[in-house]
């Protein structure tokens, strides 16, 4: 394989990493996340999907990096990535 080539899956890879394709409805409770702490219930309300949804997702996006839990039982989004 060309040098060129290993490069460039190599890039691509790194981008896909940084920056993961969210489907609709997380790109939908990431919007509802904010910078402050914002707790799960507020989530749900914003966003009508299930508390066990929510919780789920939360967990997904957390180990992406793009929201973080708080000490006080909320999520915060992180600048890993703008929705």
């Amino acid at each position: 394989m060309p040098e060129s080539s290993v490069t460039a899956t190599v890039s691509e890879s790194a981008e896909t990493i940084a920056a993961p394709v969210l489907d609709e409805d997380y790109q939908r409770l990431l919007q509802a996340v904010d910078y402050e702490p914002t707790r799960i219930d507020s989530l749900v309300e914003r966003t009508t999907l299930t508390a066990d949804a929510v919780s789920s997702m939360l967990l997904i996006l957390e180990l992406q990096g793009l929201v973080k839990a708080t000490t006080s039982g909320g999520y915060i989004r992180t600048s890993g990535q703008s929705a």
